[in-house]
């Protein structure tokens, strides 16, 4: 158990261990100390009554009509419709809010005593309505026939512009650069210089040469007229020796592994969201920024095309003309210290930063971040949420066996589908929005078979092709190159 668990709580440190079978039999486990409300989702958690915790009425959902009978009298379609939102905010009584809040998201979760295990039975999903505004903001003006420029001002305001402009100069004069016979001496730059700059290093990833000096050379079958045109070579060299967006006096350096680069994401991740919302489906998965210098976040992920680099969570939309759009992203820093698993704060963090609760997205999920406890939790912020999932997961049912082409489930008196399927090897899918009969026949393969399989297998395949797309697109522009500056 976590190092911030105390009696009568569980801490979610504990969700990647094993658990017993919970197969018919109910699981009776501490509450959860989720938190629920807030500015942040892991900060201010209210505390809860030990005493009151204990009390049966504290899982009660205060219906006097079902007082009296217990959980397997009561109709099966009425019980699963008895679930109301972790932040319903129709209340009707002098209960605060967030005791409200806790109360009913804590009732059902897994580990709780409201939670009833597993059945084998079909699902009867919790669905809420998209309430989404897709598309671009209508305050910024852009159309159909919108220029780049005007796009890109967009997602690069004035503002940060000017402290590339001010940073910058501030460094060239704390670090004044030798003198030399053939290049001049620094002159502050201007922020239109560094809109130049910046654009002649996306030209060159278009545009690739052997040496980035050969755009600059003689050779006509080499050299390019706009970079000739735009600053001489020694110029842009002298803009990528003193390139700055912070001071390196900063007394953020001591804490913020990323405070060189922090004005740029702050406004990116501010820029992203203003800009654009996306649509209905939407995916969360990692990425890896290529990057082979000394950084103590560097990774080697021997199933990514870089290999080494600086490992990303990305919020991607799934489907729609801009697929691939990224809402939200947050490098990895090694520093995700908390009382939650890390798998389950990507996502929460990226759903809060992407402004994404209590629309009714549907968010798609590989089975590094999947676990009953985050589907609830999402489930209780009007999310419905589909991702594979690893067996050894705390609370997952851990009977379910399957042969080759067959289907095994097990649901959940909140709405929750647990399904293994078997075609080429084992999948295993949890899901809040599928009942786990539905099936889908596949094309016929080259021996006229036809073959048939989950529905929630095929929705979870297109659902989470928003992160590759966003890094395909990418591909399309690589703008880096090695260097000796820092």
């Amino acid at each position: 158990m976590g190092a911030h668990a105390r009696e009568g709580f569980m801490s979610f440190t504990d969700v990647g261990e094993p658990q017993p079978s919970t197969s018919r039999e109910p699981v009776v486990a501490p509450v959860p100390a989720v938190p629920l409300l807030g500015d942040s989702d892991w900060e201010d958690e209210e505390e809860v009554d030990e005493d009151q915790v204990d009390d049966p009425d504290y899982f009660d959902d205060g219906d006097d009509a079902d007082s009296d009978c217990t959980y397997d009298e009561l109709d099966r379609e009425e019980v699963t419709l008895d679930y109301v939102s972790a932040h319903d905010t129709s209340i009707d009584s002098d209960e605060p809010l967030s005791e409200y809040a806790h109360r009913h998201a804590a009732r059902n979760a897994p580990g709780s005593k409201g939670w009833k295990g597993w059945y084998k039975e079909e699902n009867v999903p919790r669905r809420h309505g998209f309430c989404g505004t897709p598309g671009l903001k209508e305050e910024l003006g852009l159309e159909e026939d919108s220029t780049p420029r005007e796009i890109l001002d967009c997602f690069f305001p004035p503002d940060l512009w000017q402290t590339l402009e001010t940073q910058t100069n501030l460094y060239a004069e704390q670090h004044p650069q030798h003198q030399s016979s053939h290049m001049k001496a620094w002159e502050d730059s201007t922020a239109e210089e560094l809109q130049k700059y910046i654009g002649l290093r996306l030209l060159m990833g278009v545009q690739p040469r052997p040496s980035y000096r050969h755009y600059w050379c003689d050779n006509p079958l080499l050299n390019s007229s706009v970079s000739r045109q735009t600053m001489t070579r020694d110029r842009y060299d002298l803009l990528t020796a003193n390139l700055h967006f912070s001071d390196n006096e900063d007394p953020a350096a001591a804490d913020d592994r990323l405070w060189k680069l922090r004005p740029v994401m702050d406004t990116l991740q501010r820029t992203f969201k203003e800009v654009f919302t996306p649509e209905e489906n939407i995916a969360v998965d990692e990425s890896l920024w290529a990057y082979r210098g000394r950084h103590h976040a560097v990774q080697y992920n021997p199933s990514k095309r870089a290999r080494f680099g600086m490992k990303v969570y990305k919020l991607c939309s799934s489907d729609g003309k801009a697929a691939g759009y990224t809402s939200a992203f947050r490098v990895y820093m090694a520093q995700d210290r908390s009382d939650v698993p890390a798998s389950m704060k990507a996502v929460v963090d990226l759903m809060h930063e992407a402004g994404l609760f209590e629309k009714g997205n549907q968010l798609y999920l590989d089975n590094w971040y999947s676990s009953p406890t985050l589907f609830h939790y999402l489930q209780s912020r009007k999310t419905e949420t589909v991702g594979t999932v690893r067996l050894n997961r705390k609370f997952m049912p851990k009977d379910l066996s399957v042969k080759k082409g067959e289907v095994d489930i097990r649901t959940s008196r909140a709405g929750m589908l647990a399904m293994s399927w078997f075609d080429k090897k084992q999948v295993n899918i949890l899901s809040t929005i599928h009942r786990g009969d539905e099936m889908v026949d596949l094309p016929p393969n080259r021996r006229g078979e036809v073959r048939r399989k989950p529905l929630s297998i095929v929705d979870y395949n297109k659902g989470m092709k928003g992160v590759d797309i966003s890094d395909q697109l990418a591909q399309s522009y690589p703008a880096a190159r090695k260097t000796t500056y820092s």
